[in-house]
């Protein structure tokens, strides 16, 4: 797959920087980290006495079978790095699940430990540790040591293996078993780590990092977490466009006198971090699905001013528009007459993707739209998105409260269409691959014997 650039497309790396490779070749995305550069060179190139050649960045990736292998790149590095440079780090975890599930090989590569003393060791003064899922070379989320780690951010790991693989354990039941004794035990175990280390204090405020991978190449973005705000860019070139029809977006959300965080510079979105609880944390502090109702009529309150009827929406459009969906047009017409339409659906319009402030609400991360669908789709969505509220009230009683139940199977037929046009099949089938369990394995050998 071609996310091997994720690991550095991230980082804040300075314009008219000097960088030195010394790992796994980068010459591939190098250009693709949106900076200027003024000098990059491979280790391998440069004459091994001109010490006096001293880098702003020096990278470290790459896999090492003994700690001693890891140990000489940084002696390396330290020859070469300015006094107020960084050597960064991404490297596979000797401890991780990934490493421990498929193999059980615990010989190859660091851990987070030997790392620390290695760093230690060549006198280093400065370390920060960031963790990488599902693993450096395919990273869709990376976070900080001080990052509060959620349940709904290890569903980001999608775990790769070889199609043939047979494993032990399904990895993010694992991580959330290990999160429920404390976030220091996911750290542990992680995938891969990426580390800034320098001589002087480290101030990245960088705490969370993800990607939308298992999108098509002109829809994948990725979202950058600091302690003052956040950030929204596209990935490459081909997903600029995407970014710039969001603009588009937020612009129409505002017309209609919603409330939205971000801002658009003309190349990111930005907004400022939000230290309140989002909208699916207070949904999920309610305790009957009545509280849930009434907590939730803020949301309805908004997108049901101007609802149509299916048959004026008819009338408006006409029996074989184009405009209506091929699924709602063969859909039982009594059944379509209970529900309510929109002109223009927001897709995004999520308890995740909202906050409620001094009894406000505040939407952000509005990137899909679509025309004359249900606003109970919409609102079929905002469940199925939600799955902690699944998990404590019921899927099949929401889904009842809502008046969507009955409506299930146009619904999917309608999230399916929207999914098939966003994701790329062949990562989305590379990420949801079922592997074989080693329990089944050996329970065939077994009758077979």
């Amino acid at each position: 797959m071609e996310f091997r650039k994720n690991i550095l497309l991230w980082y804040p790396l300075k314009n008219n920087c000097s960088i030195l490779n010394i790992g796994k070749s980068i010459d591939d995305y190098i250009n693709d980290l949106n900076i200027k550069i003024e000098k990059f060179d491979n280790y391998n190139d440069i004459s091994y006495d001109n010490n006096n050649n001293k880098y702003d960045y020096i990278i470290i990736t790459g896999e090492f079978s003994l700690l001693e292998e890891f140990c000489y790149k940084l002696e390396i590095a330290n020859n070469y790095i300015k006094k107020d440079g960084k050597i960064l780090i991404a490297i596979n975890n000797r401890l991780s699940l990934t490493n421990l599930n498929e193999n059980g090989n615990i010989n190859k590569n660091v851990s987070k430990k030997e790392i620390e003393l290695s760093i230690e060791k060549y006198g280093f003064k400065h370390h920060a540790f960031y963790y990488v899922f599902p693993n450096y070379e395919n990273a869709n989320l990376i976070y900080s040591e001080d990052y509060e780690l959620s349940n709904e951010d290890i569903s980001r790991n999608f775990f790769v293996y070889d199609k043939d693989a047979t494993i032990s354990f399904n990895e993010n039941d694992v991580y959330r078993v290990l999160l429920e004794q404390g976030k220091e035990y996911v750290n542990t175990f992680a995938n891969s780590f990426f580390i800034e280390v320098s001589n002087l204090k480290i101030d990245t405020d960088i705490k969370y990092v993800s990607y939308s991978n298992y999108r098509k190449s002109k829809y994948r973005t990725m979202t950058i977490v600091s302690s003052k705000n956040v950030i929204k860019k596209a990935t490459s070139e081909d997903s600029k466009q995407h970014i710039e029809a969001m603009e588009n977006n937020i612009k129409d959300l505002k017309q209609k006198g919603i409330k939205v965080l971000e801002e658009y510079d003309g190349e990111k979105f930005v907004s400022k971090f939000i230290k309140g609880k989002r909208f699916d944390t207070e949904l999920l502090e309610t305790n009957t699905i009545k509280e849930f109702k009434n907590k939730f009529e803020i949301v309805k309150n908004v997108l049901e001013k101007n609802l149509i009827s299916y048959d004026d929406l008819i009338t408006e459009l006409g029996d074989n528009s184009s405009d209506i969906k091929e699924c709602i047009k063969k859909y039982d017409k009594n059944k379509l007459k209970k529900l309510r339409f929109l002109r223009k659906a927001y897709l995004d319009f999520l308890p995740k993707n909202c906050f409620i402030i001094h009894g406000k609400l505040y939407v952000f991360d509005q990137e899909w739209v679509d025309y004359n669908v249900p606003v109970e789709f919409i609102y079929y969505r905002m469940i199925m998105n939600t799955p902690n509220l699944i998990n404590k009230f019921g899927h099949d009683n929401l889904l009842d409260e809502f008046g969507i139940y009955e409506h299930l199977g146009l619904f999917q037929e309608l999230d399916k269409e929207f999914t098939e046009g966003v994701f790329d099949e062949k990562v989305h089938n590379i990420y949801f691959r079922q592997y074989s369990n080693i329990k089944e394995v050996a329970s065939k050998e077994k009758l077979y014997q």
